[in-house]
């Protein structure tokens, strides 16, 4: 109860490791934190002692969660990116963690009993990559861009598998029916914080990229097509989709530039 003393001695980081730990023992459990904290000793040794499944997640640049939760799940975080698991699993119950001895919630804990969807995880496949993952998705913006603009995209998928010995890259194209490529994004998943490798069987992974359009593009309506690829051989994974037009490219969304 002491001022400053929570804060120095990491209680609340300690406090949340430990309760997401204990959930590990019944059942999947997320820890999704920032650099520092991932990095922190206390987060290092509640993974060395934890013998559960405990999943480890960069909350800066990544978002991973249950499509439908198979066994009792705990995700514990920052309350920074507690409104978004919200809205995954709105009737889920929410412990927080306060700070001491000025109360204020430090961190959260949500507790999903098993059998509970996500919104997300539930949608239809947008088109299948490979034999492992599921393009739910990409949430691009709705208003019209300018040309030369950044344009903020998050990229939605549904791991079919657990993640194999391959990280993946995968890769954001605009592109209209006259020119094949205009402009690209490539990356691993999160920022290279949780690659394929990773990935769960049944897990919604989500993350933001950025897609910087020519300044010379022309007004109009364009496609964005995604898929992934193996970066030492550059070999593509097959795209299965309804209304196919390419083999290794999923048409996702569609862009507007003014």
């Amino acid at each position: 109860q002491q001022p400053g003393l929570f804060a120095a001695f990491e209680v609340g980081l300690w406090t949340l490791d430990q309760a997401t730990a204990r959930g590990a023992a019944a059942g999947p459990a997320y820890l999704i934190l920032g650099d520092a904290d991932l990095a922190h000793p206390t987060t290092r040794l509640t993974t060395a002692l934890t013998a559960g499944d405990l999943r480890l997640v960069n909350a800066q640049g990544c978002l991973a969660f249950p499509a439908r939760t198979e066994a009792p799940t705990v995700l514990g975080m920052m309350p920074g990116t507690l409104p978004r698991l919200r809205a995954e699993f709105p009737a889920a119950p929410v412990t927080e963690i306060l700070n001491q001895p000025e109360p204020y919630v430090f961190a959260a804990l949500l507790t999903v009993p098993a059998g509970q969807a996500s919104v997300s995880g539930q949608a239809p496949a947008l088109a299948q990559v490979g034999e492992a993952f599921d393009l739910l998705g990409v949430v691009a913006p709705t208003e019209a861009v300018p040309a030369g603009a950044a344009v903020p995209l998050t990229l939605r998928w549904r791991a079919r598998a657990a993640g194999g010995p391959v990280n993946y890259t995968t890769f954001v194209h605009l592109l209209s029916d006259q020119r094949p490529f205009l402009a690209g994004a490539d990356g691993e998943p999160c920022q290279g914080r949780y690659p394929t490798s990773r990935w769960h069987a049944g897990e919604v992974i989500e993350w933001p990229v950025t897609l910087t359009l020519p300044a010379d593009l022309a007004a109009g309506r364009y496609d964005l097509a995604v898929g992934m690829y193996e970066l030492a051989s550059g070999q593509r994974l097959p795209v299965t989709q309804a209304a196919q037009r390419e083999p290794d490219r999923a048409l996702a969304a569609v862009l507007t530039v003014r």
